[in-house]
Parts: structure tokens; sequence; C-alpha cells
């Protein structure tokens, strides 16, 4: 269930507490999970992280982070590098 209560709690784009975060994380879970995320829910979570975006360096952040995000949205292939091993994220054996 999506809380718009708690949606309007994230203030910043940045992949650390913002919206970059979210939605890398939530791209993440929903790859393996049982049922599919909500339609559209991915799109919705990156126009918000864009609607905030200042140019500002850095990986956790900064632009780094939001870029990253949205590479794997629009390309739709998980991160090989395991650049988000820093959220927990990463399988730990990726053999």
């Amino acid at each position: 269930m999506i809380d718009p209560a708690q949606l309007a709690r994230i203030a910043d784009p940045g992949l650390c507490h913002g919206w970059a975060g979210l939605l890398h994380t939530s791209r993440r879970i929903a790859a393996t999970a049982a049922s599919p995320a909500p339609a559209g829910l991915m799109d919705e979570l990156a126009a918000r992280m864009l609607s905030l975006i200042v140019p500002e360096p850095g990986f956790l952040n900064g632009m780094a982070g939001v870029a990253l995000a949205l590479a794997g949205l629009a390309d739709g292939v998980e991160p090989v590098t395991a650049w988000d091993a820093c959220l927990l994220l990463t399988p730990y054996d990726k053999r």
C-alpha cells in the first residue's frame, strides 16, 4: 500500500534519503517480488524526483545517485557493478 503521508515526508531527490533511493529500492524489490509493482509506480517516483532536482555534485545526495537511479529505470537492467551495495541492495553472491 502506498501511503501519501509517508511520501510527503521525502523532501529531496537524492539517493540516500530521497526519491532516487526510493525509486532504486522499489525497483530492486519489484525485481524479486511475487507480484508486480503497481502500474505507473516507478514513473511516478521518477517524476517526483525530477521535480526536485538541483544541480549538485555527489553520489548519495547529488546528481550522480539520481543519474544511476534513472539509468536503471530507463534500461530496466539491474546494476552489474554493485554500486548499490551501500544501500544494502546488492545480492551477496552474484554468481
